[in-house]
């Protein structure tokens, strides 16, 4: 009997030693589960800040790790918890790090741990976009804000290309009024890249042009309406326009050597229904991809990189 009674004490100290290595590992458990999801968040955040701060880059380094620094701040991460450097002329990275107190864990001797993450990203110019309106814009200077003609209208004696029977209009994927139409309301919807040959469409294409910046413009619900400094990412009014090297005579072929953004005014009725006015911004671009080929007109990529 006393044999018995020895027995089922040994048993019983043998569970409460198994519970409580259970519950100590629960506990261990718990504590490792809730450092998994505070890195998570650690690392989100600093994706978020390298973003918003390589948008500067390359022009304004400081400016860059402000935006940064400031952005980090405004999400939990102080000074002395986040290190940021613009580490090449469009590359910016940011370390930080966090002290997660222990719920469980304190009981064998754990307060806190550190967590540490880092986070780098990437600005460059775009050699190939999807999306892109059919005006072909010569390539030049542009100044961000001021107003350039997409496309021409007849009649105007200070527009050489014109003359040649081309007005900036462009065939992609067909010709015709209705397929031109058609790319102005929707945008190509095949990408377009750096050193690609595009056909022109001749003749002023006054009807298909109306009728397509008209629905654009028509399109923006966004209140207040949308403007060059203001507009929205996904407005109907901001363009993807591809810049070639020159017009030719006719239905010819020119050669792509970028793109760039402009925010679509509409026609310009002091010069007739067939001229469309855009204002050139500088944009970061989605439906894009990276790329050093060809020159930068100010549309962009940003990425996170390793």
């Amino acid at each position: 009997m006393n044999r018995v009674n020895e027995e089922k004490g040994t048993v019983i100290v043998l569970v409460a030693f198994l519970m409580l290595i259970f519950l100590v590992l629960l506990a261990l458990v718990v504590d490792v589960g809730m450092l998994y999801l505070e890195r998570i968040e650690l690392v989100n955040t600093l994706d978020a800040v390298v973003l918003s701060g390589v948008q500067e880059l390359p022009d304004d380094p400081l400016a860059a790790e402000d935006i940064a620094q400031e952005y980090a701040a405004n999400n939990g991460l102080d000074s002395g918890q986040v290190t940021i450097n613009v580490i090449a002329s469009n590359q910016i990275e940011a370390t930080g790090k966090e002290n997660v107190a222990m719920n469980f864990a304190p009981a064998i001797g754990i307060e806190e741990v550190e967590i540490t993450s880092t986070s780098k990203a990437q600005i460059s110019q775009v050699n190939a976009v999807t999306g892109i309106v059919p005006f072909g814009i010569v390539q030049q200077n542009f100044v961000y804000g001021e107003s350039y003609y997409l496309k021409y209208g007849a009649g105007d004696p200070a527009n050489a290309q014109g003359l040649n029977g081309n007005f900036g209009a462009l065939a992609l994927d067909g010709t015709g009024a209705k397929n031109y139409e058609d790319n102005i309301k929707h945008g190509y919807d095949s990408q377009l890249k750096v050193g690609d040959e595009v056909t022109t469409e001749p003749g002023n294409m006054s009807g298909p042009t109306r009728k397509g910046v008209e629905y654009r413009v028509d399109q923006c619900n966004h209140v207040p309406g949308c403007s060059y400094d203001t507009v929205k990412p996904d407005c109907p009014r901001l363009l993807y326009v591809p810049v070639i090297d020159d017009l030719g005579n006719g239905r010819s072929t020119s050669e792509v050597v970028g793109f760039a953004a402009f925010f679509l005014e509409g026609m310009d009725k002091e010069q007739g229904n067939s001229y469309v006015e855009g204002r050139f911004i500088k944009w970061l671009a989605d439906s894009a991809e990276m790329g050093s080929d060809g020159q930068n007109f100010g549309l962009r990529k940003v990425k996170l990189i390793d």
